[in-house]
């Protein structure tokens, strides 16, 4: 089996563990040569704005290497219309431009059973269809505040309107990410996760 470079670009630490997890589970073997941004320079920035200034650079990029790009959809209306409008021209073949519906929470809610456990909770309280929620993150929040664990129901929502996420809304769910996901099983319940998986299972 050969070895596969991919340069990776990605709105935030969560995101990027899992499209490593996933990525690094398929029948291809990829070598990540690069993580975009480069978090160590100062100036770095991440997020959805960065996606989208950056995309058509990656696009050119991806003339001479794999580049996966994921990012949410967040508000916008699907997927498709997404992308055209960000896309100055068509989409190189070594791009492969990945959208979680709506958020890659929706994709960590899938494995509806595991994370129920992880964060001490009923799995009948968990949507079964996580790619409809509107608001992926703000439903984990409602989730985690009514856990058992204390560390979960104060370090994973935010703790008043200025902050956006809980002070260990990363590391426990990157800690999830890596130890307890099961991204195949989440692929029952998540279509646009399915799609990201089958995308690099299938890659030459």
């Amino acid at each position: 089996m050969r070895n596969i470079p991919l340069q990776i670009a990605i709105e935030d630490d969560l995101s990027l563990e899992v499209a490593k997890k996933v990525i690094h589970n398929t029948k291809n073997k990829f070598v990540v040569d690069r993580i975009w941004p480069d978090i160590s320079r100062k100036k770095s920035t991440r997020g959805s704005g960065y996606i989208q200034v950056k995309l058509n650079a990656f696009n050119n990029a991806a003339r001479h290497t794999n580049f996966l790009v994921l990012t949410d959809l967040d508000q916008h209306e699907c997927a498709p219309s997404f992308v055209d409008e960000l896309l100055e021209r068509e989409k190189e073949d070594n791009l492969f431009l990945r959208v979680a519906v709506r958020e890659v929470e929706s994709w960590i809610l899938a494995d509806r059973d595991n994370f129920a456990k992880y964060i001490s909770i009923s799995p009948a309280k968990i949507n079964p269809n996580p790619d409809n929620l509107e608001d992926p993150k703000n439903y984990l929040f409602t989730l985690a505040k009514q856990s058992r664990k204390r560390r979960i129901r104060e370090g994973i929502p935010p703790k008043d309107r200025t902050a956006r996420i809980g002070k260990e809304y990363n590391p426990l769910l990157i800690s999830f990410v890596r130890d307890y996901w099961d991204f195949k099983e989440a692929m029952k319940r998540s279509d646009s996760l399915r799609r990201f998986v089958i995308q690099f299972d299938n890659m030459n």
